[in-house]
C-alpha cells in the first residue's frame, strides 16, 4: 500500500480567507497495468489546528460525481465542553465536588431532588460523563 499525503488552501469566497487542507490517501489496489484501482482517503480542514484543540472527524463517500458526508463528530476539548454547562449545573456539580448529597444539594438550593438528579444527568451527557464520581474527578481536573 502507498501513502499520499499533501496540504493546499482553497480561497473562501465570501470571507475571502484561506482554508488550509490536508488530503491522505491510500492506494489499497492496483489494476493490471499498475494504475490505483481502489483507494481510501481523507480530506481534513486544518484550518483551526492553531486555534482550539477540538478534532473533528468527517467521513464522505467521493466518486466523480459527488461528494457526500456520511459521518461527522467532533471531539470537543475540556475547556470547550465546560462552557456548554449552564449555571445550574456548575454550580450543582461544585456541590458534589464539595462532598454534598443529593438531598443535601437539595435543600441547599430549594429546589426537588428529581431536579437535581435531571441537571446532574444533563450535566453528564454533555461532558461524556458515566458516573458521578467521574464527574467530581472532571470538576478537579478543570477547576470547577
Amino acid at each position: 500500500m502507498t501513502l499520499i499525503s499533501r496540504q493546499f488552501q482553497l480561497l473562501k469566497t465570501t470571507a475571502k480567507e484561506y482554508s488550509h487542507f490536508l488530503q491522505q490517501t491510500i492506494i489499497a489496489a492496483l489494476d493490471t497495468q499498475g494504475n490505483p484501482w481502489i483507494d481510501v482517503g481523507m480530506l481534513s480542514d486544518i484550518s483551526d489546528w492553531e486555534k482550539n484543540n477540538d478534532i473533528i472527524c468527517n467521513l464522505y463517500l467521493i466518486n466523480d460525481k459527488s461528494i457526500e458526508k456520511i459521518y461527522s463528530k467532533t471531539y470537543v476539548s475540556a475547556s470547550e465542553k465546560s462552557s456548554l454547562l449552564t449555571k445550574r449545573e456548575i454550580q450543582i456539580i461544585k456541590l458534589l465536588k464539595e462532598g454534598n448529597s443529593t438531598s443535601e444539594i437539595a435543600q441547599l438550593l430549594n429546589i426537588s431532588e428529581h431536579t437535581i438528579y435531571t441537571h446532574k444527568r444533563n450535566a453528564m451527557s454533555k461532558l461524556n460523563i458515566n458516573s458521578s464520581n467521574d464527574l467530581v474527578r472532571y470538576a478537579y481536573e478543570n477547576g470547577l
